[in-house]
C-alpha cells in the first residue's frame, strides 16, 4: 500500500521534501509500512503495525515530537516514542496512547492541553502523569480528551467555551472529570 498527500504545503505537512502545494494527489516515498495517518492543521504523522511513528510539517511548539522546533518536509522517526496504538493532533499539539493505555502528549502547552500539570510547551512526549486505564484519545484545538476503559470520559487543557465539560469555562493542565 501507499499514502498520496495533496492540498496546501506552506510547512510541508504533505511530506513531499519541499513547501510547494499540490493540487494533485503525491505519493510518499519511504511510507508504504503506514497502517494509520494522522492529520493536524499542519502537521501529519503517521503510525506503523509495530507502533512506532512518523511526523512531518509544522514544528514551531514542539508538535512533532523530535526534540526540537525545525520544520520537516519528510517524515521523520519519532525515536522517543514506541508501543503506540492511536495517535490525535490538535493544532499544535500530538498525543499519543499507548499500548499500556497511557498517554504522552508533546507541543504546545499554552492551555495546558498536554495534561503534565503545566503550561510549558515540549519538544518530546511527556507522559499524563496517572493517567491509565485509557481506552481512546481525541485532540481538539487546545484541549485533550480521553475515554478510560470503564466509560468515564476525562479532558485537560482550554475550557474557554466549555469544551472539557466540566461545568466551567476553567481551563485544567491536568485531567478533570467530564459531568454527567
Amino acid at each position: 500500500s501507499s499514502v498520496a498527500c495533496w492540498g496546501r504545503n506552506q510547512y510541508g505537512q504533505l511530506g513531499i521534501g519541499s513547501a510547494l502545494g499540490s493540487y494533485v494527489p503525491v505519493i510518499l516515498r519511504d511510507i508504504s509500512e503506514a497502517v494509520t495517518i494522522f492529520v493536524g492543521v499542519t502537521h501529519t504523522c503517521a503510525l506503523y503495525a509495530i507502533g512506532t511513528v512518523t511526523c512531518w510539517g509544522n514544528n514551531n511548539y514542539g508538535q512533532l515530537g523530535l526534540g526540537d522546533t525545525t520544520v520537516r518536509t519528510t517524515p521523520t522517526a519519532v525515536t522517543s516514542i514506541s508501543s503506540v496504538d492511536a495517535l490525535a493532533l490538535g493544532s499544535s499539539h500530538t498525543c499519543a496512547l499507548l499500548n499500556d493505555t497511557t498517554v504522552k502528549c508533546w507541543g504546545s502547552n499554552s492551555d495546558g492541553q498536554l495534561g503534565d500539570g503545566s503550561t510549558t510547551d515540549r519538544h518530546s512526549p511527556v507522559a499524563v502523569p496517572s493517567l491509565t486505564s485509557v481506552s481512546s484519545i481525541a485532540v481538539g484545538n487546545a484541549h485533550t480528551c480521553v475515554v478510560l476503559t470503564s466509560g468515564v470520559a476525562q479532558c485537560w487543557g482550554s475550557s474557554s467555551i466549555g469544551q472539557l465539560g466540566a461545568g466551567s469555562l476553567t481551563s485544567s493542565t491536568a485531567p478533570v472529570t467530564v459531568s454527567n
